[in-house]
């Protein structure tokens, strides 16, 4: 999942994380794709440049990136397969 373009939003007012217990945090706490979405306005992440893959028991998809310090999400037809 390595995306050498990766750049997190940077704001000092939110909790920061490690992107990898980001992972795990998502893993324990939310069932949807879209619960994983937001908690991307929540946190700020730290850590390797990667982009996400996530997907729920009810088949939603989404492909989450940080490039230039902004969040872009892909889904549905945005999803190339």
């Amino acid at each position: 999942m390595t995306l050498v373009e990766t750049s997190f939003p940077q704001d000092e007012t939110k909790p920061k994380i490690f992107m990898s217990l980001w992972m795990q945090y998502v893993l324990d706490n939310f069932e949807s794709v879209e619960q994983a979405i937001r908690s991307t306005d929540e946190i700020t992440l730290d850590g390797w440049g990667w982009h996400f893959f996530t997907v729920d028991s009810n088949g939603n998809a989404a492909a989450i990136e940080f490039i230039d310090g902004k969040t872009s999400i892909y889904r549905d037809k945005e999803l190339p397969v």
